[in-house]
């Protein structure tokens, strides 16, 4: 189930769609030109042809919840609660 759900976005990804999680984010490929970069070896400057990038940007519900958790005074480092944990 989890290979469906990614292989789904990854072909709305190529086929150059944004997929949106209502609450949770979006994620979307974005473009990039090409550019130059310096080989750190040699310092010699290399073209660097363009390309596409794939970007997530969380919701502003995600975003607020996340703000009010750092924020919460209650917040505390998570202890894990699963019974099966080992560590």
């Amino acid at each position: 189930m989890v290979e469906v759900f990614f292989e789904t976005i990854k072909g709305a990804l190529q086929a150059g769609r944004r997929v949106e999680f209502r609450g949770f984010g979006s994620f979307f490929a974005r473009g990039y030109g090409a550019t130059f970069m310096r080989n750190p070896r040699t310092g010699e400057a290399v073209v660097v042809g363009p390309r596409r990038k794939v970007v997530f940007k969380p919701s502003r519900l995600l975003l607020g919840r996340i703000a009010k958790r750092a924020t919460s005074s209650e917040a505390e480092p998570s202890v894990h609660t699963d019974k099966h944990y080992d560590g």
